[in-house]
């Protein structure tokens, strides 16, 4: 009986290290579970962290162009879609005339103005940007005093109308004039070149835009 007895002994040996070994793999993974679940969360946390920091930085551009403007009020509008066109430069936000967006009231991000509400219904709108090819604003250059017409296209947004006889200077500023329904100096781009002859009766510059309208997530009204 005995040969048989010492492998079994042996056996209960060894089956007891190789359960107590899987017990120990099974409380790894748990652990390692465990922690992927807290670098996770870190990760969400340091996300949500950037997020706040990116809306609490906008937030302060915002304030800055409230003060400017000498608005009462400033209104957040999400935007919910866009036109799928490069020439027809649309997008869609999800306030309408029951929260104070109007016809042609201006639309603005990051303090720069960036288009105009086209149409309004009681909770939606409907906005141009200022790369449309329908949008046009008078504008007046910071350094120059020079006014003109700024307007959107394919080809870039453009400032069209200027006198001959005025210098420009490259990297001037750019701002609203006043006029019509857009609030007074407030910022929209740089000028970047002269693109008229000299033999032309008026000037037209290109300019360049502070950051790309296409990764706005949303714009502001001023009320």
């Amino acid at each position: 009986m005995q040969p048989v007895s010492i492998p079994l002994v042996k056996y209960g040996i060894l089956g007891g290290n190789f359960f107590q070994t899987i017990s120990e793999i099974k409380n790894l993974a748990k652990d390692n579970r465990s922690q992927n679940e807290k670098i996770d969360e870190l990760e969400n946390k340091i996300i949500q962290l950037g997020e706040i920091k990116r809306e609490n930085e906008s937030l302060k551009i915002e304030l800055g162009a409230k003060a400017n403007s000498g608005a009462e009020e400033l209104k957040s509008l999400k935007i919910i879609g866009r036109s799928p066109s490069s020439y027809n430069q649309t997008i869609y936000l999800n306030s309408g005339q029951r929260e104070g967006a109007q016809k042609d009231q201006p639309i603005f991000a990051r303090g720069f103005l960036v288009g105009k509400i086209e149409s309004s219904d009681e909770h939606s709108s409907q906005a141009i940007l200022i790369t449309n090819h329908r949008f046009v604003a008078p504008v007046i250059l910071s350094e120059s005093r020079a006014l003109g017409l700024l307007r959107g296209g394919l080809k870039g947004v453009v400032v069209e109308q200027i006198r001959a006889d005025i210098e420009i200077g490259t990297d001037e500023n750019i701002l609203t004039a006043g006029l019509s329904n857009f609030p007074q100096n407030i910022p929209i781009g740089k000028v970047q070149a002269v693109l008229s002859q000299k033999s032309e009766i008026f000037q037209t510059i290109s300019v360049i835009l502070p950051f790309n309208l296409n990764e706005l997530e949303s714009v502001y009204i001023v009320k």
